[in-house]
């Protein structure tokens, strides 16, 4: 059986450029997560030094990791990543039966999603896995969690953590901005939701980072599977340059700028 970048080569500039581009995201969202435990634990506690230099942070990330015995984390986390899949691909089915639905669905696959599962397989399970424990620290270890306790302080706890989902998930979308219409968003909302609800109820951030990280990967191998068995997948061109194609853009963009300033 043919791996996808067997059958849609993908150019190794983009590749790199992919691979580059996902390690700073996530990098760049593991460390807004640390800074923002730090500072959910300094204001919960009032001892700051505590949770800064005493690593008060990140016992509390460990503890969190800790609310389920090993087995029930597993089994949690497959449940969770079974819930996300089966309701990002019902979303799919529905939109696959309307017009703009079916478009939405043609440009995700000529856009970035179309190169991910053409990566090596390598990179991607290591990207994925690095998205999974990066995201969920800031989504929902510190957005559900952390400005969960502190809205507590003033408000009722159930309230507190809506609030705290509905800020979590509007940042979540946010910062995933290729996602933009109508499919593509309301499948942005619901990974969101699913996750924002897993951790309310468990309280482990280990499980939603092992879901999502599963997620991402299985997802991605089924695009994959798509691509090797499906005629015409991408429905006519082959993506080879969004990412590079993106860059340039930004870069004429602020070449154009500095040319006005001039």
């Amino acid at each position: 059986m043919a791996f996808p970048g067997e059958k849609y080569p993908l150019d190794m500039g983009e590749q790199n450029c992919l691979i580059s581009n996902m390690l700073a995201s996530e990098c760049l969202l593991l460390l807004i997560g640390v800074v923002g435990s730090m500072v959910a634990s300094g204001v919960v506690s009032g001892d700051w030094f505590g949770s800064i230099v005493g690593f008060g942070w990140a016992h509390e990330i460990a503890l969190s990791c800790m609310k389920l015995s090993a087995i029930d984390t597993i089994v949690a986390a497959i449940v969770v990543t079974v819930i996300a899949l089966a309701v990002a691909h019902a979303i799919e089915f529905v939109a696959s039966h309307t017009t703009s639905g079916r478009l939405s669905i043609i440009a995700s696959r000529r856009g970035l999603n179309g190169e991910i599962p053409r990566i090596d397989s390598y990179a991607v399970f290591a990207g994925m896995f690095a998205a999974g424990f990066a995201e969920e620290l800031l989504f929902r270890f510190v957005l559900v969690g952390g400005v969960a306790v502190l809205l507590s302080l003033f408000i009722p706890a159930k309230i507190a953590v809506i609030a705290a989902v509905v800020i979590s998930t509007a940042v979540f979308v946010y910062a995933h901005e290729e996602y933009r219409d109508w499919y593509t968003l309301l499948a942005c909302v619901a990974m969101s939701l699913v996750m924002c609800v897993a951790f309310a109820v468990t309280g482990s951030y280990l499980v939603v980072a092992l879901a999502h990280a599963a997620y991402d990967i299985i997802d991605i191998e089924i695009e994959g599977s798509r691509m090797v068995n499906e005629d015409d997948y991408f429905f006519g061109e082959v993506p080879q340059s969004v990412m590079l194609d993106m860059y340039e853009e930004i870069c004429r963009e602020e070449n154009e700028r500095a040319n006005r300033k001039e």
